[in-house]
C-alpha cells in the first residue's frame, strides 16, 4: 500500500501495529487494518508513505477487495461495493 497526504508524516515505512483506516464515501465505507497483522486478510504485506505530488493519494492494493462484494458496470462506469457480509 502506498500513502501521502501533503500534512502527513515524511515518507517512509509505516511502524508495524500502526493502525490504519481508510474511509470511502463521506464515511459509507471504510476499511481498518494494523500493519503487520498477518492474521487479517485485507493487511497489506508492506504500506509505505509517498512523498504526496496532488493532493491525498492512496493505493490500496488488491488486498482491500476482499473485504467487499464488488460489481462493476463496464457500460455506464461505475463499481459498486458492499462490506462482505451485509446483506439488505
Amino acid at each position: 500500500m502506498m500513502l501521502a497526504a501533503p500534512d502527513g508524516p515524511a515518507p517512509g515505512e509505516v511502524t508495524a501495529g500502526s493502525r490504519v483506516t481508510i474511509h470511502l464515501l463521506d464515511g459509507k465505507l471504510s476499511f481498518s487494518f494494523n500493519v503487520g497483522d498477518t492474521g487479517n486478510p485485507v493487511t497489506p504485506r508492506k504500506v509505505t508513505r509517498i512523498k504526496p505530488t496532488h493532493g491525498v493519494y492512496v493505493n490500496t492494493g488488491l488486498r482491500a477487495l476482499s473485504s467487499f462484494d464488488c460489481l462493476y458496470d463496464a457500460d455506464g462506469g461505475y463499481l459498486g461495493l458492499r462490506p462482505v457480509g451485509e446483506r439488505r
